[in-house]
């Protein structure tokens, strides 16, 4: 199969790094008798740029020097782990103080969870989140709290959280887990690259008289 791909950038100033989502314009396969057809997508895909704004708590050693992560779940796919690299404050993360960030992907649908985390690396790691705002191009808001600690050694000593909507019912979340699409996975198979998401035109079995 023959993955013909466009890409999205998003690159942080000052750190070089560079998240690049693949988004197939079309995937082609050949046949038993050697030709090329196109297989149908299950969606056209899209891309999307989310406002992520972090709010550290305003508590004592609150703040964190570790490296921190963000993953986004919606109900057409997820954005990977991003990490949290060029806010709008030269010192990120610290007590009281909100970060913001900008994540180009494709888009995600509603959106019904987060995975926030951090690495636990360098003095001073601890971190108390009060909670995560993301806001899509179209002005859609999400508010996930969250009121505790990213620590190996405070509160439950976690690192890495699952957080939810507010106001969203446990139901609604599995809800949309459930029929959530995933994102796409670009796989080897046979010596040949093929999109794990696509939906296969399906034969049609005749009735047995």
């Amino acid at each position: 199969a023959v993955v013909s791909t466009q890409s999205t950038g998003d690159k942080a100033e000052g750190d070089g790094q560079l998240q690049v989502d693949l988004l197939p314009e079309k995937v082609v396969r050949t046949t038993a008798e050697g030709k090329e057809e196109e297989v149908e997508q299950t969606t056209k895909l899209s891309t999307e740029q989310y406002t992520v704004k972090v709010l550290t708590g305003d508590k004592f050693g609150a703040g964190t020097n570790a490296n921190c992560y963000i993953s986004i779940y919606g109900t057409l796919g997820d954005s990977g782990e991003r990490k949290l690299t060029k806010s709008e404050n030269r010192d990120k993360f610290r007590r009281g103080q909100t970060d913001t960030f900008v994540l180009d992907c494709v888009e995600l649908g509603d959106l019904y969870k987060v995975v926030l985390r951090e690495d636990d690396s360098n003095v001073g790691a601890d971190w108390f989140v009060a909670s995560v705002t993301i806001t899509d191009s179209k002005s859609n808001e999400a508010v996930f709290p969250c009121e505790q600690w990213f620590s190996k050694s405070k509160g439950d000593k976690q690192t890495k959280r699952t957080l939810y909507p507010k106001g969203m019912a446990m139901e609604d979340v599995e809800a949309a887990a459930k029929g959530a699409k995933k994102g796409i996975s670009l796989a080897v198979v046979d010596g040949k690259t093929v999109n794990e998401n696509v939906k296969k035109k399906k034969k049609k079995k005749k009735k047995k008289k």
